[in-house]
């Protein structure tokens, strides 16, 4: 439990529920520079107002420090393991089990992705399984529009899947955003550009 993680959860749970921080104050009996204090990490609630704080919050403990959010990714750590140990087929099994417990996780989606790609390799994958590749990579670039998110591997199986389904105009897109290097972008877009 870190002063830094404890202050995160205060400040997240204090604005997705709209609270002001007097409010919370007013509530656990500190001034209000205490909370701004602790949300800035420079310190952290006595102990003996953690049950107090959780409960104004309608949270576990764990949750509060933290401690779910952990679990979560080692969770999610030990999904990753497990598809990227597995052979194609069962790893896509395993990655679809992972993203139907933790919904919004990119490693997972790029995950998945990358197991579907996998079961098809050598030959080209059926469009439905392209639509569903290309559908994973394009939620995570919804919230990492700079490509920042995807691994160079990522990058290419996705100018891979829209070349197979005939966007060069994405595939290009998807390979001028590269972050990669001048070198890896232009060998993408060589491998996108082939007979053009």
């Amino acid at each position: 439990m870190s002063i830094e993680i404890i202050g995160k959860q205060i400040a997240l749970l204090r604005k997705e529920r709209g609270i002001k921080q007097e409010e919370l104050a007013g509530y656990v009996g500190v001034s209000t520079q205490a909370v701004s204090k602790w949300e800035r990490g420079e310190g952290y609630p006595d102990i003996t107002l953690l049950p107090d704080i959780a409960a104004y919050f309608r949270v576990t403990l764990d949750t509060l420090c933290g401690i779910d959010e952990q679990k979560k990714q080692r969770k999610i750590h030990d999904i990753l393991y497990e598809t990227e140990h597995a052979d194609y087929t069962e790893g896509v099994n395993i990655a679809r089990e992972g993203l139907a417990e933790f919904p919004h996780s990119v490693q997972l989606k790029a995950n998945l992705a990358r197991a579907l790609m996998g079961c098809t390799a050598g030959w080209t994958p059926p469009r439905e399984v392209l639509k569903e590749v290309i559908g994973l990579y394009e939620e995570i670039l919804h919230h990492s529009p700079d490509s920042s998110a995807l691994s160079p591997r990522d990058v290419s199986l996705l100018c891979e899947a829209y070349v197979s389904m005939g966007e060069i105009k994405k595939a290009k897109q998807v390979a001028a955003i590269d972050r990669n290097g001048k070198y890896e972008r232009q060998q993408l877009l060589c491998k996108i550009l082939q007979g053009d």
